[in-house]
């Protein structure tokens, strides 16, 4: 590896505003430093499992915005 995959690839950052195990402050600087597209929720630390929908929203967004583009000659 010759270097970390956000300095050429876009990335994604959703930002847990009630965390308060990692200021949201610092996940915003983090995102931010890394040129990532944010999403924020209203959850706590795991937001996985109090905003199940929005995330899968989220994970799906990523997934259609790096699907290969397919070419039909």
């Amino acid at each position: 590896m010759t270097q970390a995959a956000w300095k050429s690839k876009r990335s994604w950052y959703l930002v847990s505003a009630n965390d308060r195990m990692i200021s949201p402050e610092l996940e915003r600087f983090m995102a931010k430093r890394i040129g990532a597209t944010v999403i924020s929720l209203p959850s706590s630390h795991v937001s996985m499992v109090s905003h199940p929908i929005e995330v899968a929203n989220l994970i799906i967004e990523v997934a259609k915005a790096e699907e290969p583009q397919v070419k039909v000659h």
